[in-house]
């Protein structure tokens, strides 16, 4: 499947406006992290743009700061596989 111009166009624009947002610090992802653990009530319309975030620094960041979002998705998989019980 190809992308069109405008695809492309708005995939960069995307990348470009998430380059531009302040990206979680470490003590922010131990924060959630500890919320996820402990199961803190956390919105679910909240919920699909912190995984994006949580995800965006992985990818574009410090390797310390990646680390700490790698976290955060493993505690993530640990409360699913609790919650699925």
């Amino acid at each position: 499947m190809t992308k069109t111009g405008r695809e492309r166009k708005r995939h960069r624009m995307l990348r470009q406006r998430l380059d531009k947002l302040p990206l979680p610090t470490r003590g922010e992802l131990r924060l959630l992290r500890k919320a996820v653990r402990h199961d803190w009530p956390i919105p679910t319309e909240k919920r699909p743009g912190l995984l994006r975030d949580v995800l965006h620094v992985m990818v574009n960041s410090h390797p310390r700061q990646s680390l700490a979002a790698v976290k955060v998705l493993i505690e993530m998989d640990s409360a699913n596989l609790r919650n699925a019980r």
